[in-house]
């Protein structure tokens, strides 16, 4: 008998422990599943001791511009004295070492400094309203196109050290959905992947599976790597004057006139012979500068970032690897970035066509007819400024940029639909899901605007309850141009 009181009791304590947590389950059925935008990296400051008196925002860097111009006003100066490219290069090593130290992790991947991001936590409706509301562009456009759609109770935003393993974030993002889940009343969430945050969302896919999700949303995604830093990390530098002029024309220097200015100016300098003798320099004078980049600045700061190598594509992975790290790198940091790269990277079509298999709504946005990082020979890609169009698009086959695809090019896959756009640049059958991915030209990297008609097309998006495609809506065809300042109009792409 008194065995069984105290199995009673017991049993007795531990539903009134509990009770808690049931009363605090609520469901909703206000038809909106919850939306989480998972950021991309440098949208919030990373600081440096943070709650501290001592705390110092170390990312975005806060240089010291004159000292920096002075520096290396002073190894130009030694390089011309000594027609040797050696003292520019370590000028420009030791300015970039002392913006991004800060920022290293130690041998394990782990951050060095006590260094961590600022954090949003809770749902929009928490927060002051100017947070999205008064947001110009980018992420926080995007949650404000979000918020009208489904209502700031229902809008979280998730961002995270971009620096560390994305598959130990991938524990710290289950968390966060568990909680949007309780909080909102909702079984699932929508997954808005924002640049790198294509990169945490294909590692928690990978690590938690995808029950939890109903949608996801690839917007200038990381999802499939970076041509550039593909290069980069193999230690390649080359500057291409097309490349490089064509990617200062995305820069707003001013007023539209202004910038009509600057536009023609850079499109000049693309172009003009005049300039070639400089590039053609540059490029010769690039071994002392690949030496010091490589062995001075990246090997002691973004190559010790786990985060960093999950852009680094198959075809050069353990090429990188060879040029990156020491011979006896660590044995953790080398698992951690192979099993990145050999779990989720390889696997991202597999693990993408599983969730879709299983009802996830998958949809894809890249940009285009930007030029991309004018550092390597993949700056001639089209592209976002930052991601070239083939990766953010997830396999779509792209012309070089001021090229085209040819007048006799053939669509090489799903032949049911047409997928070439109208100017020849894109042939968009061979992306992972070619009838959910869209394509802006002229579109910068996350670059929706308040009130513009991007953002609108994001609220159209995220209002939708079932799969969309680019058949849904005569509005939204598959490739759309925008003038890439004021993105007041969306056209088809002629």
């Amino acid at each position: 008998m008194k065995k069984l009181l105290c199995v009673l009791l017991t049993v007795c304590i531990a539903l009134s422990c509990a009770a808690p947590v049931f009363a605090a389950q609520k469901t909703c059925d206000c038809g909106n599943l919850p939306i989480v935008l998972v950021s991309g990296m440098g949208v919030l400051p990373f600081s440096l001791n943070p709650g501290t008196p001592k705390e110092t925002v170390v990312f975005p860097p806060q240089p010291d511009i004159k000292g920096i111009v002075l520096r290396a006003t002073g190894g130009l100066f030694r390089t011309i004295v000594s027609f040797s490219m050696q003292p520019l290069a370590d000028a420009v090593a030791e300015i970039a070492l002392e913006l991004l130290g800060p920022m290293a992790c130690d041998a394990d991947g782990n951050s060095l400094y006590n260094v961590a991001p600022a954090l949003i936590e809770g749902a929009m409706s928490e927060k002051d309203a100017s947070l999205y509301e008064d947001a110009g562009e980018a992420e926080f456009a995007i949650i404000r196109s979000a918020v009208q759609a489904v209502g700031a109770d229902h809008v979280y935003y998730y961002n995270f050290d971009w620096r560390l393993d994305p598959l130990t974030n991938a524990d710290d993002l289950d968390a966060y959905i568990r909680r949007v889940q309780q909080e909102t009343g909702h079984g699932k969430v929508r997954l808005a992947a924002c640049s790198m945050g294509g990169v945490q969302t294909m590692a928690y896919l990978q690590k938690y599976g995808h029950d939890s999700v109903d949608t996801i949303w690839f917007l200038s995604a990381a999802f499939c790597g970076l041509l550039f830093v593909t290069n980069v990390f193999s230690g390649e530098l080359q500057f291409n004057q097309e490349a490089f002029f064509g990617w200062l024309q995305t820069l707003e220097v001013g007023s539209d006139k202004t910038d009509a200015l600057f536009d023609r100016a850079m499109d000049w300098c693309a172009h003009t012979k005049l300039l070639r003798p400089l590039f053609r320099l540059l490029n010769r004078l690039t071994d002392a500068l690949n030496a010091v980049v490589v062995d001075d600045v990246i090997r002691h700061t973004l190559s010790t970032m786990p985060g960093m190598w999950t852009f680094v594509r198959d075809d050069r992975y353990e090429e990188d690897k060879r040029v990156m790290l020491p011979h006896n790198a660590s044995e953790t940091f080398v698992r951690r970035i192979d099993a990145y790269h050999y779990d989720v990277f390889n696997h991202r079509e597999e693990i993408l066509n599983a969730a879709a298999s299983d009802g996830v709504q998958i949809v894809v946005f890249s940009h285009y007819n930007n030029g991309c990082v004018p550092i390597t020979s993949s700056a001639l890609a089209h592209g976002d400024n930052l991601i070239e169009t083939t990766c953010s698009s997830g396999g779509a086959t792209v012309a070089d940029y001021g090229t085209t695809l040819g007048a006799d090019y053939v669509q090489r896959a799903h032949k049911e639909h047409n997928h070439l756009s109208a100017d020849g640049v894109i042939d968009a059958s061979t992306c992972m899901f070619p009838d959910s991915t869209w394509f802006i030209k002229n579109m910068a990297h996350v670059g929706c605007r308040k009130n513009s008609a991007y953002a609108e097309m994001l609220r159209w998006m995220f209002s939708q309850q079932t799969q969309p495609t680019v058949f849904s809506d005569a509005r939204y065809p598959q490739f759309l141009q925008t003038d890439g300042k004021t993105q007041m109009t969306l056209a088809p792409v002629q």
